[in-house]
């Protein structure tokens, strides 16, 4: 460790920030910190360590020796320098020696890290002076850092991570789980932490809502959010773009009158008569006023693109892979907003292996995943989604050791006191190839990639297997970065506290070919527009004159009502539909939930799924998990500008235990093809079925132990009112979740 000189009992101060001198610039090579803002504050415990990142250049053709020095203006105050990894930035090795060498064009990465000393004051600054000599030139960096006696925040979110994943080995058995486990890190982490093995998502059991219900509290009627990667704003003017009718035609925009959907964004998060702002954990955190820090800073990491706007002005940081897109068919940075923390597609590049062999995979050349040669005649392993060439589409789907290994960018360079980290290819690889969590649900032939499901021959579980035990790994490496902080003590980890959580669970639909093998006209999915239409005895366009809208993907649908009429007719017709598919035989599937509904939490109607048991009416929703007081009662007449939203008439969820789905259309593709180029997936999500989730919190405040509750009585938006509790600070009115108490120290 470099330490202060101390000279009779007196700090001697060489260089500090409160010290300015003239320093002549480098032209020989670049030195910079890595971060968005360069002179930002980091925030430390006492006994903490905090860390930044520097960036070394040699710009010259020969090889040049550097001579760096680092040295903080307070006594007892720590500070040790090593070369870090570039596709991490975790630290190589041992402490760096003063001086080293530098090849041309050679660039290092260097992480600093600077403990406080136990027993610091709170609010304490200190100041690092990092001087970098070569080449008779010298340039100076100031890192600062300042107590603040509150834990780091991490949340690691894996996309539609079922909670059964949990208890599997990892050939998707239930046996022998503890020496074979699939999950070895989660598993780990549940054993060490408040795990509740009860826990439940909020519906729709899908993306948006339920990351923003753990990052907010809030349910989605209060959040305002119904909906997955795009809302409805109503009829305007606005340019839309009508793609090729035939090939090697050309597409074209116009100007028309037509529905407008918007994507996700922060200012939709509304709630309450007024339309007051939904808070998120990265506002409270900063603001004094409810108990914040106006130093904290706040990152957001990402593999899902759309996601990124819900948290936009609330997040201090926002990191993602829109930067890159392909030009003549290299990959290439677009913007810059953010250094380094993703890197550049191809250094290394994330199609070094296939989506469906990454690196945890332990028999990448045999699997039967669809990439090996001999496997062509299994039906259930070619890829035959448009979902699925995932290597086609890193910038989409990016893998999630990629997004893993930017957020320890974040970590190593940023330090935020709160960042939520969000794993996305467990839903992706499901949708693509099926759920694997129910092992009851898939015939054990000896070779994994062979085993049949029963509902979807097409499934492939090795594939979905292999994500999830990746998406593990990842989580591994997120919670090894934390412990290595501090590799003596793991104070940094143990005095941190950190949230394992998921979205929702997936499910696999059923096969949409018949016994005998030949097509059984699409009968286990369903377009909800037509047979609207159908049920209501209407034309296409009588429908478009009655409902401005709906939209339908998986297990949930919405309908937007201009003849309000119509809701109590379409509620009536779906929820007395039988539905008929040749291995299931006779069902009614549908659960229609009015506003009214909505409001009060629950269902009149019982009793209508056969020939499984009946959901009871209490737990299809709570009181006001889906009813939006602002989009409903105090803005249902007005104008339809940007910023302001239309909420649903109804919503239909579709019970996915007879594993039917719907098509993923709307009103513009009534009659046509879903809008997003394909109509079906292999697994998903959105009812009742997928709402299982794992949910673990570990920190200071917490008891360790596995808490079994009722089923649904914990859920994702009881997170932030816990941590708001044992922070001490004020929870916003737009908490909808509750303090678990029984995990309190």
């Amino acid at each position: 460790m470099k330490k202060l000189l101390v000279m009779g009992g007196a700090a001697l101060v060489v260089i500090s920030m409160f010290t300015p001198l003239v320093w002549a610039a480098a032209n020989s090579f670049d030195f910079e910190v890595v971060m968005a803002h360069p002179d930002r504050t980091h925030l430390v415990q006492p006994g903490n360590v905090t860390t930044f990142v520097l960036y070394l250049k040699n710009k010259v053709r020969g090889w040049s020796l550097f001579n760096l020095r680092a040295i903080p203006n307070r006594a007892n105050w720590d500070v040790s320098l090593y070369y870090a990894q570039w596709e991490d930035f975790q630290p190589i090795g041992e402490e760096l020696p003063s001086s080293f060498w530098v090849e041309p064009d050679g660039i290092r990465f260097i992480l600093a890290k600077i403990k406080s000393p136990t027993g610091a004051p709170e609010s304490q600054l200190a100041a690092v002076t990092v001087i970098c000599s070569a080449n008779n030139e010298s340039t100076i960096k100031y890192l600062k850092a300042r107590i603040h006696d509150k834990p780091k925040i991490y949340y690691v979110a894996i996309d539609a991570l079922g909670r059964d994943y949990l208890n599997l080995n990892k050939q998707g058995g239930a046996d022998n789980v503890d020496n074979n486990p699939l999950m070895p890190n989660a598993r780990a982490f549940k054993n060490d932490s408040a795990y509740f093995n009860t826990a439940l998502c909020l519906l729709p059991s899908a993306t948006d809502m339920n990351h923003s219900a753990a990052l907010t509290g809030s349910w989605p009627g209060t959040s305002g959010i119904y909906s997955v990667g795009a809302y409805y704003t109503g009829w305007d003017w606005h340019w839309v773009y009508s793609p090729p009718e035939n090939d090697g035609e050309d597409g074209h925009w116009e100007y028309k009158y037509d529905e407008h959907w918007v994507y996700p964004d922060n200012k939709y998060l509304k709630y309450g008569a007024n339309g007051d702002k939904v808070l998120t954990i990265f506002d409270v955190a900063k603001d004094p006023a409810k108990g914040g820090h106006e130093e904290v800073y706040t990152a957001f990491i990402s593999g899902k693109l759309w996601l990124n706007g819900l948290f936009k002005g609330s997040a201090d940081l926002i990191a993602n892979t829109a930067q890159y897109k392909q030009i003549d068919g290299e990959w290439q940075k677009v913007a810059d907003p953010i250094p380094y923390y993703l890197t550049p597609v191809g250094e290394p590049h994330p199609e070094d292996h296939p989506f469906e062999d990454p690196p945890s995979d332990d028999n990448p050349a045999v699997d039967k995943d669809g990439q090996n040669p001999d496997e062509s005649g299994d039906i259930h392993v070619v890829i035959d989604t448009e979902l699925a060439p995932f290597d086609e589409k890193p910038v989409e789907y990016p893998y999630d050791r990629w997004v893993a290994e930017g957020a320890l960018k974040i970590i190593a360079a940023e330090d935020p006191a709160v960042i939520y980290i969000m794993l996305a290819a467990v839903d992706d690889v499901q949708h693509a190839f099926g759920a694997a969590d129910r092992s009851g649900e898939w015939t054990d032939t000896g070779d994994l990639g062979n085993d049949i499901n029963t509902y979807n021959e097409r499934a492939n579980r090795e594939v979905t297997l292999d994500i999830v035990h990746e998406a593990d790994a990842c989580f591994g490496l997120v919670i090894n970065a934390l412990k290595e902080r501090d590799p003596e003590t793991h104070a940094a980890y143990n005095n941190s506290i950190v949230v394992l959580l998921a979205d929702h669970g997936q499910v696999t639909y059923m096969e949409d070919w018949a016994q005998d093998g030949e097509p059984d006209e699409r009968i286990n999915e369903i377009n909800i527009g037509e047979l609207a239409c159908e049920l209501l005895d209407l034309t296409i366009d009588e429908f478009k004159d009655v409902f401005e809208s709906f939209f339908s993907a998986g297990g949930i649908a919405g309908f937007f009502a201009r003849d309000k009429s119509y809701i109590p007719l379409l509620e009536d017709a779906l929820e007395t539909y039988w539905h008929y598919h040749s291995r299931t035989g006779w069902t009614r599937p549908f659960y229609v939930i009015n506003r009214i509904e909505m409001d009060l939490g629950y269902n009149y109607t019982n009793n209508r799924f056969l020939p499984f048991s009946p959901i009871a009416d209490w737990t299809i929703n709570k009181k006001g998990e889906l009813y939006s007081e602002f989009y409903i009662e105090h803005y249902a007449d007005n104008p339809y500008p940007d910023d302001l939203l239309r909420w649903p008439d109804c919503i239909v969820f579709l019970d996915q235990r007879p594993r039917l789905q719907m098509e993923i259309t709307n009103t513009k593709n009534l009659g046509g093809t879903g809008s997003y180029g394909f109509d079906s997936f292999i697994g998903g999500h959105g009812s009742f079925e997928t709402r299982k989730v794992p949910l673990a919190i570990r920190g200071p405040y917490f008891e360790n132990g596995e808490y079994g509750v009722s089923e649904g009585d914990v859920t994702v938006a009881d997170i932030v009112p816990t941590l708001y509790q044992v922070l001490g600070w004020q929870a916003p009115g737009s908490v909808d979740g509750r303090v678990r108490n029984e995990i309190l120290k």
